[in-house]
C-alpha cells in the first residue's frame, strides 16, 4: 500500500503523533457513541417504567371502578326495593281509606235510620 507523500515525509514522530491523533479520535467517538447508548438506553428504560406505573395506575383505577360499579348496582337494588315497599304502602293507605269513607257512610246511614225511627 502507497502512502501519501505528506504522510511519508513526516517522519518517526509525525507517525506517532498521527498515530496518536487517530487512537485518541477513535476513542472519543467510541466514548461518544457508548455515552449515547447509555443515554439512549436510560431513557428506554425510564420509558418502560413510566408504563409500568401507568399500567399499575389504570390497573388500581379499573378494579376501584368495578367496585364502585357493585356498589352502585346495590345501591339501586336497595331504592328499587324501597320504591316497592312505598307503592305497597300507598296501595295499602288508598285501601284503607276507601274502607274508611265506606264505614264513615255506613254510620251515616245507620244514624238517618235512627233518626227517622225515632
Amino acid at each position: 500500500m502507497q502512502l501519501p507523500d505528506e504522510i511519508a515525509q513526516l517522519g518517526t514522530g509525525g507517525w506517532l503523533g498521527w498515530a496518536a491523533a487517530v487512537v485518541t479520535g477513535g476513542a472519543f467517538a467510541i466514548r461518544r457513541i457508548w455515552h449515547a447508548d447509555v443515554i439512549r438506553g436510560a431513557d428506554t428504560r425510564g420509558a418502560v417504567d413510566t408504563i409500568h406505573r401507568l399500567s399499575e395506575l389504570l390497573d388500581k383505577e379499573r378494579a376501584h371502578n368495578a367496585s364502585l360499579q357493585v356498589l352502585l348496582t346495590e345501591a339501586n337494588q336497595r331504592t328499587d326495593r324501597a320504591n316497592e315497599e312505598r307503592n305497597a304502602l300507598v296501595r295499602e293507605m288508598g285501601e284503607i281509606k276507601a274502607q274508611l269513607a265506606a264505614l264513615q257512610a255506613e254510620v251515616r246511614m245507620l244514624r238517618e235510620g235512627r233518626d227517622h225511627a225515632v
